[in-house]
């Protein structure tokens, strides 16, 4: 397995659904929401997004332009593009919120 150490910042806003008691997450850098039955399962699928969203990056030669876009840099150099099973060490923040403050988000 690569690692690749980006030097970037994520945040993540989550909120627990009062109604389906499920846990949602919002990362407006990477414009996804991801959603998981427990905190744990939530942190496990952004994880495994944030993941996916830069191995698609990377194999499309995409990812070197996307970190620049966002003042981000590789701390550890990149891969070849057929690399397999890459993970990204990318620094991220959660921080708490009314379910409400997602609703725009998830709309």
């Amino acid at each position: 397995m690569t690692r690749i150490t980006i030097d970037g910042q994520l945040i993540w806003k989550y909120a627990q659904n009062r109604e389906s008691g499920n846990w949602v997450a919002v990362c407006p850098e990477l414009h996804i929401a991801v959603e998981g039955e427990t905190f744990r399962d939530l942190m496990e699928t952004v994880n495994e997004s944030i993941d996916s969203i830069f191995a698609d990056l990377l194999s499309t030669g995409r990812l070197d332009t996307f970190l620049r876009a966002h003042g981000w840099a590789p701390v550890s150099e990149l891969v070849p593009r057929n690399s397999r099973n890459p993970r990204f060490d990318i620094p991220l923040e959660t921080h708490r919120v009314p379910v409400r403050d997602l609703e725009e988000a998830l709309c």
